[in-house]
């Protein structure tokens, strides 16, 4: 089973929130099991017929719904003995300490996991993660980083030299948005072939 872990996701709406919700969607129709976990509290109204997979959500009640949890780690390593995952796959922000908290339980317990790397480390994100790196909870340890860029991969590289992150840009699958006619035409072979960067995800994360 594949574990995505986000600070972030639904209600709340942004790039991470969709990416991983549209990632563990796409394995779950390839037949994976996927299951989600987030600090971000659940919205208003019924939840569990809005996703094809498990939503776990180990929040807290804070000032405007903040995805933090101040015992994410004790609430992490109960979740993955339970859940047995067969990969940890943390899903990282300019900020996530509740995700940086799921790769350090992985890593105590021998898991595999893949870091992806979400967004583009300012001077004083790459100082933090120099520090991080440093206490043995950042992203030298081992783990499989993968980031959505090659301007972004740069970043990682001058706060983490030792680190080489895999790019995989985010992306949608073309396919799905081309008419009926243009999909046509490429199966007829004077299109060109297009991969969706989910399903290279799919692959990758096992």
């Amino acid at each position: 089973m594949i574990l995505h872990i986000s600070d972030c996701f639904a209600p709340r709406t942004g790039g991470i929130e969709i990416q991983v919700a549209a990632l563990a969607a796409a394995q779950h129709r390839a037949g994976q099991a996927a299951e989600v976990v987030t600090a971000t509290p659940a919205g208003p109204g019924p939840e569990m017929a809005s996703w094809p997979y498990p939503v776990h959500r180990i929040s807290a009640r804070l000032p405007g719904q903040l995805p933090v949890h101040p015992r994410a780690g004790q609430a992490i390593d109960r979740l993955l003995t339970t859940r047995h995952p067969r990969v940890v796959h943390v899903h990282l922000g300019a900020a996530s300490p509740f995700a940086w908290a799921a790769l350090a339980c992985a890593r105590r317990r021998g898991i595999p996991a893949v870091a992806t790397v979400h967004s583009m480390w300012d001077p004083v994100v790459r100082a933090l993660y120099r520090i991080l790196s440093r206490t043995g909870h950042g992203p030298t340890a081992p783990v499989a980083v993968t980031t959505v860029s090659r301007q972004a991969a740069r970043l990682i590289r001058q706060a983490l030299p030792d680190v080489t992150p895999r790019v995989i840009p985010n992306g949608i699958d073309a396919a799905w948005w081309r008419s009926p006619g243009a999909v046509a035409e490429r199966q007829d072979g004077r299109g060109g072939s297009t991969v969706s960067p989910f399903a290279f995800h799919t692959r990758f994360a096992l």
